[in-house]
């Protein structure tokens, strides 16, 4: 099948991509409007829906981001390449253009904005540290969150031994040298409560 050939089976949504056809890393790139200047949206919507993942290109504006995360089925992965490059083209800072496109796009989990077009090396080396700042912050909560999960983890090991310990006086106290495990089921099965 020719490129073209599967472009058209694509927009027209008659390729079945369960076929085998599709790799677990396989993306549908579509540009944001065809060549008539109409939107991509209900093709995105309907390839999205089916577990396409699709990678949105040449997107310029806000307004298509948004567009766009709204008809992303929230399972399906997607990539939302917008054109940073043109929009500092622009006479724009990009950074803002783009900080807020990452915020449209976490309406969708599994989507991802790439910071496309790259003209200049402030554009590349932008992106890399924004990158890097976010990697920075999901690695510090991750240290917290470890941090907690390990206090935790000694607050259970604390109460095991306390209640081992407990157990071991009462029993002492009370002259029992071993407990079945049956038996302490069939008591724990007729506890009330």
């Amino acid at each position: 099948m020719g490129g073209q050939d599967r472009a058209f089976r694509l927009e027209s949504g008659n390729h079945d991509h369960r076929s085998g056809n599709f790799g677990a890393n396989f993306n549908v790139k579509i540009p944001i409007t065809n060549t008539c200047g109409e939107t991509s949206a209900p093709l995105v919507e309907q390839l999205s829906g089916k577990g396409v993942a699709v990678n949105m290109t040449a997107m310029f504006t806000l307004d298509q981001v948004e567009e766009i995360t709204a008809v992303l089925d929230p399972a399906t992965p997607a990539i939302l390449s917008v054109f940073a490059g043109r929009v500092a083209d622009s006479g724009r800072d990009p950074m803002p253009h783009m900080k807020r496109a990452v915020d449209i796009a976490k309406a969708k989990p599994k989507s991802e904005v790439l910071w496309a077009s790259s003209r200049e090396l402030y554009h590349k080396l932008a992106a890399v540290i924004r990158s890097q700042q976010e990697d920075s912050v999901l690695a510090n909560a991750l240290k917290i969150r470890i941090k907690e999960m390990r206090e935790r983890h000694a607050r259970f090991e604390d109460r095991v031994t306390k209640k081992r310990e407990l157990v071991t006086t009462v029993m002492d106290r009370a002259g029992i040298t071993k407990i079945a495990e049956s038996e302490a089921r069939r008591h724990h099965a007729c506890s009330p409560g």
